[in-house]
């Protein structure tokens, strides 16, 4: 039995216990963020097609399921894909009134449209969605989601200050399990952050405390993201042979993991290494 169908065959307990539609769906999301891709979106199509079954008696479920498509997409890289479904799944939930639902896809759509270099339209959803759940119900997934994604664009453009606003909100939410993998993501964040303040000691030590949370969990992908910002402060610090070392493992995590995006990056630093060293291959 696959990793997909192993956790299809849990659905149906799964629903037993949550409490609303979202529960479980947003529990087959972080499930999904931890497949390879097409695992990931063989388990999108499979929950969405039990999903359309339930549609005259579970209507909720079923737009849910539509919205849970969209995040595998963008777990993927699909990012076309993902902005149309998510818009398919935000007109149903405007259609059904659900204000906490919009708000998830506009942490969503926040999130792709970054992706897409779309910063403005990025910045307008986010700050929609983290503005409904602090001053409504919070939904802790989709929260630090949101809050890790502005933080990330506060950081790119200088705003650091704002960016470690919303990294500290990620990290007041240590010790809740379910959410420790996108909490991890802010210490990556502070100590790039100190990184390019050239506050090499501060940004070190985030960095490290990141990997070894990320380990700890054993979630693969923030290990490479961890060990691509340790590359380059070993790098920046004049230690590029740990700089090589610290690229090369991240690139094995995310070719492992299909995640080509980032694997990309990692060549090109690992390059970028060699040309400053003058070591070429």
């Amino acid at each position: 039995m696959s990793v997909h169908e192993t956790l299809l065959s849990h659905f149906d307990e799964v629903k037993k216990h949550a409490r609303a539609p979202r529960e479980f769906i947003l529990e087959f999301i972080a499930a999904g963020r931890q497949l390879l891709k097409e695992e990931r979106l063989a388990l999108a199509e499979d929950v969405l097609q039990w999903a359309e079954g339930q549609q005259e008696t579970d209507r909720s479920t079923y737009y849910h399921a539509v919205f849970a498509r969209g995040l595998m997409y963008f777990h993927s890289e699909l990012f076309d894909k993902a902005l149309e479904t998510t818009m398919q799944a935000r007109q149903m939930f405007t259609d059904d009134a659900d204000e906490d639902a919009l708000a998830q896809t506009s942490a969503t759509i926040g999130s792709i449209y970054r992706a897409m270099g779309e910063i403005e339209l990025a910045i307008r959803y986010l700050m929609e969605a983290i503005g409904h759940f602090e001053n409504g119900v919070e939904d802790g997934f989709i929260y630090i989601a949101a809050c890790y994604n502005l933080g990330e664009i506060f950081a790119d453009g200088g705003r650091y200050t704002e960016a470690l606003a919303q990294y500290d909100k990620m990290l007041a939410k240590r010790g809740i399990h379910m959410f420790d993998t996108l909490i991890n993501l802010a210490y990556n964040g502070i100590g790039n952050i100190y990184l390019k303040k050239k506050e090499f000691e501060k940004a070190l030590g985030y960095l490290e405390q990141g990997l070894a949370e990320s380990e700890k969990i054993g979630n693969q992908a923030n290990m490479a993201r961890l060990h691509t910002s340790l590359g380059m402060y070993y790098q920046q610090t004049g230690n590029t042979s740990r700089a090589l070392e610290e690229q090369r493992q991240a690139l094995n995590i995310r070719k492992g993991l299909h995640i080509d995006g980032g694997s990309v990056t990692n060549l090109l630093d690992i390059a970028g290494i060699h040309m400053q060293t003058g070591n070429l291959p």
